[in-house]
Parts: structure tokens; sequence; C-alpha cells
């Protein structure tokens, strides 16, 4: 930047993504998304390095009450790694770590900055993608913890409608320690641009204080959307869920997740949930992977009236693997769950893909339809792959593989439902696990049930 160009060029010097023309295909199979996880596939984002040649700006002197340049550097600030600020000697600085300040400014934390930005240029779209860019807000995508400037771009682009924060490509993660606040916002979108240095997508990694804090929110928000990006606790410690899609009066609606992976940190890791959708209606999980955590989609069950609702949720072509709970609790009314979801095996073959059998339902399942296909393995004999409790109106129309597990549990009163594709125990023809079990009441505890449409295949019991 020669001396003579006017301040306020934010983001000047910074290499682009180009737009992706299509969308990746979705990675399914387990052993493809396992691969991702130990080989590193998925570990995404590192700040793109300027192209501005090496050498320093001073703007001259800056006076303390201009209130369109940077902030002045304060004693016992805490500033993120990239921050910008004015430097006691009048130079733009950025910080080298992050750290707090002490009471005296410490030139070794920061570098005299090649580019700067004004207070007024933060706030203003990316130029040349027309996004809230993360890496202009002083965020990096290399392991550091970088969770102000992530919000400060949310922030900037919840003021408009229709806002989009970008990840950019990278060789690391962004990391993020707290929460990511996109409450009350509308058609705010969170997306990850280009690929990163070893493949894959860009990647947010949760920490959050190892607390029960989600790493995203977006409550009481209309057309929140999460493209291209993945989402992954950071150590299993952490057990708050990593999205948080509930509103308050079912006031969180037409939300979308597409191309996304949401995973707890390794296999083995079962503690929390990934995704919460209490109070939300309309919204689609589209090409979703869900790995590992105690649960994949949660709707607390014990709510009544309209705090218990989640209505017209849809998921299409998304894997389900390795939850330690169960995949999908407590479905509320019009889930549409189809043909192109996979439910790869139940953690330790004893939970269910799809479970409303808490006890006491104030807001049962109401107009459920299911297709997909269900298991791989060798399932405990306990296990149940479709569990409900007074469900009403449920359609299903899937192929299930019991692997010795029992297929469908139906407990309580359920009324109209109508069971078609096909269960079988296993592909050896060795009998193992039961089709549809009817709970303790059997069939008489039930109205309207219709089997005769399934087939039954290798099985010990096809019915109760």
């Amino acid at each position: 930047m020669s001396a003579k160009e006017p301040v306020g060029k934010g983001h000047a010097g910074l290499v682009r993504s180009k737009h992706r023309a299509s969308d990746p295909p979705m990675l399914g199979r387990k052993s493809v998304l396992m691969g991702m996880l130990t080989s590193g596939f998925v570990i995404a984002n590192a700040a793109q390095p300027s192209a501005t040649a090496a050498g320093t700006v001073k703007p001259g002197a800056i006076a303390a009450t201009t209130p369109t340049y940077l902030t002045k550097w304060a004693p016992s600030q805490a500033y993120v790694r990239g921050q910008q600020v004015v430097s006691p000697n009048n130079d733009v600085v950025s910080a080298n770590v992050a750290h707090t300040s002490g009471s005296t400014f410490n030139a070794a934390n920061w570098s005299v900055s090649s580019t700067y930005v004004t207070q007024a240029a933060r706030s203003i779209r990316n130029p040349l993608t027309g996004f809230y860019d993360v890496i202009g807000y002083g965020g990096t995508g290399d392991g550091v913890e970088m969770t102000a400037a992530a919000q400060e771009a949310i922030d900037a682009a919840k003021s408009v409608v229709g806002g989009v924060v970008s990840f950019p490509s990278s060789t690391s993660y962004y990391r993020v320690n707290g929460t990511l606040n996109c409450d009350d916002s509308q058609n705010l979108t969170l997306r990850g641009e280009g690929g990163s240095a070893i493949g894959g997508q860009p990647g947010i990694y949760g920490y959050a204080g190892w607390s029960s804090l989600p790493t995203i929110t977006a409550h009481r928000s209309t057309g929140f959307t999460m493209k291209d990006l993945m989402v992954r606790k950071l150590v299993s410690a952490y057990t708050g869920p990593l999205i948080d899609l509930s509103g308050v009066t079912l006031d969180t609606a037409q939300f979308e997740l597409n191309n996304v992976i949401l995973a707890a940190s390794s296999p083995t890791d079962l503690n929390g949930d990934l995704v919460w959708v209490n109070l939300t209606h309309n919204g689609t999980f589209h090409r979703v992977a869900f790995l590992y955590g105690a649960k994949a989609i949660v709707r607390n069950p014990t709510l009544s009236g309209v705090n218990g609702e989640a209505n017209g949720i849809k998921f299409e072509s998304c894997n389900f693997s390795g939850q330690g709970t169960t995949c999908i609790d407590s479905p509320g009314t019009s889930w549409d769950i189809d043909g192109g979801c996979v439910f790869e095996p139940l953690h330790s073959g004893a939970v269910s893909a799809i479970s409303m059998n808490t006890g006491t339902i104030v807001s049962p399942t109401r107009g459920l339809r299911v297709a997909g296909w269900f298991g791989d393995a060798v399932q405990a004999a306990t296990g149940k792959w479709i569990q409900l409790r007074d469900a009403l109106g449920v359609t299903i129309e899937a192929f299930i593989q019991t692997g010795g597990a029992t297929g469908i549990r139906l407990d309580g009163a359920c009324n109209g439902v109508r069971v078609g594709g096909v269960i079988n125990g296993w592909a050896s023809g060795t009998p193992a696990g039961t089709g549809i079990d009817f709970g303790a009441g059997g069939s008489g505890g039930h109205r309207a049930v219709d089997y005769a449409a399934c087939g039954f295949q290798y099985l010990t019991t096809n019915h109760t």
C-alpha cells in the first residue's frame, strides 16, 4: 500500500478462495468418515497469508479523539492474535499472539502492520466476495483462539438481512473457546470458502472452556444457514451441544444446514449432544454427517404445549454414526427422514437410531415419515432401531437390517402406524432379531397398525 492510498481499504492484500461452482458431494459411509477424522481429512482452515509485500505502514500522527481509526492500545486488555490497534508510537500494529496487555506496551507481542483497517471499514462487506470474512476481522484458522474476531464478523453480518460470514480455506482449523452468538438474526449464513490445504471443509473447533455452553447458537432466528463447514468438539470433556437452534416461542424457523459435518472429538467421545431443536419449525438438514456424541438431534419431550414443539424438520441424505444414546431423540410433528439417510451401527449395539421412549411424553411424535437404511453390523439383542411411544400417524418405509436387534418397537398406545419396506436379520441367512415388537401390551394396545406391506427376512420373530 502506498502512502497516497486512502485509509480504509479494509482487507486489502488478502488472498481469496474462488467461490465453489457447485457443492461437493456429501461424504457418506462410515469408513469414509472415519478415515476423514483419523487421517486429518476434515481438519481445516488457517488464515491466508497477506499478498502485500513486506514492509510497514505508518499513517502518521493519529489523534486520540479521531473515532474513524482503530482503537488505541490500552493496558490490562485481552487481545486476540491478529487484532489491530494503534500503538503508543501511533503505528498500526497487529498482535503476534493472543495475550492480555500489561501496564506498558510490549513491542514483542506486536508487529507493525503492512495493511490496516479503520473501524468504519471493519463493518463493510469484503468488496471481493460481498461476505464478512473472519480473517478481515482479525481471526485466524491456525488453531489459535479467535472467538472475539469471529463474533465481530457475525455481529456485522447480523446488522443486515442476508449477511454471510465467511471462513476461508486454511491449513488447520478455527478455534472457538466461547459461544458464537447468531441469535435474533435474519437469513444469516455461516459458510466455508474453499477447502483446506489437506482437503476437507473449513472447520470450527469448539472448546468453550470445557463447559456445557453451545459452540453456536441461533435462538429466535429466521433463515439461519450453515454451509460447507465442519463443527467439531476439541476435547471430550466439553459437554455442550455444538449447535443450539432452540427458540423461545416457536420462533426459530426455516434454518438449513447444508454439506456440514458435526462431530464429537473422537469415535469414543459420547459426551454432549450435537444439535438442539426445541421450539423450532421448518428446518432442513441436507447432506449432514452426525458423528459420535451422546445424541445427534434432541427435542425435549417433557415440555408441554407449544414449549415442546419442533415441527416440520426434514433430513435429506444425512449420515448418523456412533451416537452413544440415540441418533434422533423424540421427533416432533411432521418430521421427514428421507430415503437417502443412513444410520450406521448403533454404538455398542444397544441404543436406538430413532427413539421416543423416555416415559411420560407430553408432546408425542405426530406425522413422522421414516425412510432410509438402518444397520450393517451385529447388534445387541437389546437394541431397537426405531423405538416409539404413543406415536400418531407414523409411516415407516425403510430397509432395516437388525443384526440381531429389534427393528421397530412400539410402546404405549400408538395410533395410525403403517410399516412397509423390509426388515431382515442379517444377510448370512441365520435368523436373528425381531421385526416388530408391540411392547408389553402387545398389538392390542395399539390402533390401526398396518404392516401388511412389510417384508420380513432372516428373523427369529417377525412380530410379537
